[in-house]
């Protein structure tokens, strides 16, 4: 607790000198804050497209609903199976990812918590803004996010983002302790036709492997009401993901007044990993084999690379014509545990956008020529595709189609790895993956159907081997999403149905279904906000992944089938003035009937417990 008291007491010193910092400035009453209602900011949010030219901008959230989905695996509009509390690993239950990361060493299922340059919020803003938010539960569990940003002058952004994720878990050897760091700093010239961009990201995550329980018997038995009495696999092994990366963007602009040549653009990018796997005292049977040894382990893998993206950007307004093309070089270094492995990709790739009011087209298409100086057995090369079209008829209907197809190696952990527990040397075809989805929305109701074939897909065996299903697979998905609001009270529904048409390599439950409902009123002529409500997930029942802590992997497991699950969350929202705070009372079912929760197999999903968040904004 004294740390989250000193982050705490760093970060209002922080803001109370940037604050002081942007008092300085002589904004002009046009470029001053403009309220959009009681309680908004011209200030816009919007995300880095990896794939597209598109950046979909979006108004800062001020209103109340939501506030208590602050756990990046639990919002609305995703679902993953997790291994239990926050910081945990965990894995999507809606496949829908065509293109491959090739020198993964982990961090994929780490995702929701990893910083990483597509998944942190820009802004656009002529005041400084500042966020705390804060959330306390059961277990030591906490949650802490910090975001700065503030355009000290017209030529000057500097921003910074931290999260931390802790907790001790209710099991043996269950804690996290995650943190996470970005700052920003972004300069351009007078004449605005050069700027420059400055990323660093430092990820740290460390937390316990328990290999899940023992005996299941002793968890679904509730009189055991105690969890630190109950065995788990493991008792002392842990993992550790360190990553930092910086990156550095350049683009000078020939755009005058009459005609938009568009300009050159650099971009460099240089980034470092490793995760180890360790066990001081690893004399558990968990593991069949110990090749170094047999009671202690010390894994460790990392990757290093160096991209540099260099070419020609043409960036149009709001409406027009957009494209970026240019030529990336990558410099890969992969030690697999026992040896380095060093590769050069060069890559041709280009970018397209066409946008009018009511058309807009997103072109992506890139070939990755692949050298390696190992001359190991790799498939050379890869190829990468996508097109967006979107339809839109007026503000409340839009018809979206969108095509991705990726040809290319798997994983390289997937070929080669030498650890205390498991040694591998594959060879496996290319995999070809071609995804296919379009959707419909309407006056908040959305409707989406997603086909995607795989060929030659990779998955893990129950023996924690990486096996190729030489054919095709493919998997069905239709999803609906509706918000209702009728005077004082709101409904949001999400419902999804996918089926994949061979379950013996890869298991998804059919039906996943979230709902909320909430009551919004206020008090005191409006100054203090209320949202009561309830939130309501449902899970159908299937033989869920195991998870292998060494590896860190999900694996095909036919020895558990978990029921169908119901998970219940009572919750009350209030905020006052720029304060959000809510109360919630997670996974309240499990006070009633037997304890059988689980997303992966022999990992317990947590007890219902209390849980405390405040969120609160500053602006200038």
């Amino acid at each position: 607790m004294k740390k989250f008291i000193g982050i705490w007491l760093i970060i209002l010193g922080i803001m109370d000198f940037t604050n002081l910092c942007a008092q300085q400035i002589n904004y002009n009453k046009k470029d001053s804050i403009s309220f959009l209602g009681k309680d908004s900011l011209t200030a816009l949010v919007f995300y880095n497209d990896n794939l597209f030219l598109a950046s979909e901008y979006f108004k800062l959230d001020t209103n109340l609903i939501g506030v208590q989905k602050y756990d990046q695996t639990n919002r609305f509009t995703n679902s993953f199976s997790t291994s239990s509390n926050i910081g945990l690993p965990h894995k999507s239950l809606l496949f829908d990812d065509a293109f491959v990361n090739v020198f993964n060493i982990g961090e994929k299922y780490q995702k929701q918590y990893f910083f990483a340059l597509d998944n942190i919020p820009n802004y656009i803003l002529k005041v400084p803004y500042s966020e705390i938010k804060y959330v306390m539960g059961k277990k030591d569990e906490n949650y802490l996010s910090f975001t700065l940003a503030n355009q000290i002058s017209k030529g000057f952004f500097f921003g910074a983002d931290i999260n931390v994720e802790s907790a001790i878990g209710s099991f043996i050897n269950q804690y996290s302790k995650n943190n996470h760091f970005r700052t920003i700093i972004k300069a351009n010239s007078k004449d605005g036709k050069y700027e420059i961009k400055f990323n660093y990201l430092k990820n740290h995550l460390k937390w316990g492997e328990n290999g899940g329980l023992d005996n299941d018997f002793y968890y679904e038995d509730t009189t055991k009401l105690d969890r630190r009495i109950i065995n788990v696999k493991l008792s002392n092994a842990s993992n550790l993901i360190n990553s930092n990366k910086i990156n550095v963007t350049q683009n000078y602009s020939f755009k005058n007044e009459n005609h938009n040549f568009g300009g050159l653009f650099l971009d460099a990018d240089y980034s470092s990993s490793y995760r180890i796997y360790s066990d001081a005292n690893d004399v558990s049977n968990y593991y069949n084999n110990s090749f170094i040894d047999s009671t202690n382990s010390f894994d460790s893998i990392a990757v290093r690379d160096f991209k540099s993206f260099f070419g020609w950007k043409r960036v149009s307004d709001s409406t027009g014509f957009s494209f970026q093309s240019g030529i990336q070089f990558s410099y890969n270094q992969f030690y697999n545990g026992e040896k380095l492995f060093v590769f050069n990709y060069f890559s041709p790739l280009i970018k397209v956008r066409f946008n009018s009011e009511k058309v807009e087209i997103n072109a992506f298409g890139a070939l990755n020529i692949l050298q390696s100086f190992n001359r190991v057995e790799y498939n050379n090369g890869k190829t990468e595709a996508a097109v967006n079209f979107i339809r839109r008829f007026g503000k409340d209907f839009k018809i979206t189609l969108e095509q991705k197809y990726y040809s290319g190696e798997t994983e390289f952990m997937n070929l080669h790895y030498f650890s205390n527990h498991f040694i591998w040397n594959n060879n496996f075809l290319k995999q070809v993956n071609l995804l296919s989805s379009g959707s419909i929305y309407l006056k908040g109701f959305l409707i989406e159907g997603k086909l995607q074939n795989m060929n030659n897909y990779i998955y893990f065996d129950d023996s924690i081997h990486a096996k190729q299903f030489n054919g095709a697979i493919n998997i069905y998905r239709l999803g609906i999403y509706k918000e209702f609001r009728f005077k004082k009270i709101g409904a949001n529904l999400m419902a999804t149905y996918q089926k994949v048409d061979n379950n013996t390599i890869l298991r998804l439950p059919e039906l996943i279904s979230k709902t909320s409902v909430f009551y919004n009123f206020g008090m005191f002529d409006g100054a203090l906000q209320l949202s009561p409500g309830i939130d309501i997930s449902y899970l159908s029942s299937y033989y869920a992944d195991g998870y292998n802590p060494a590896a860190m992997v999900f694996f095909v497991q036919n020895e558990k089938k978990i029921d169908n699950q119901i998970y219940v969350d009572l919750y009350l929202d209030f905020k006052i003035k720029r304060a959000k705070v809510f109360f919630m009372y997670k996974n309240i079912n499990m006070l009633f009937g037997k304890y059988n929760y689980y997303m992966i197999a022999h990992y317990p999903q947590p007890d219902a417990g209390l849980k405390f968040g405040l969120s609160w904004r500053f602006y200038n």
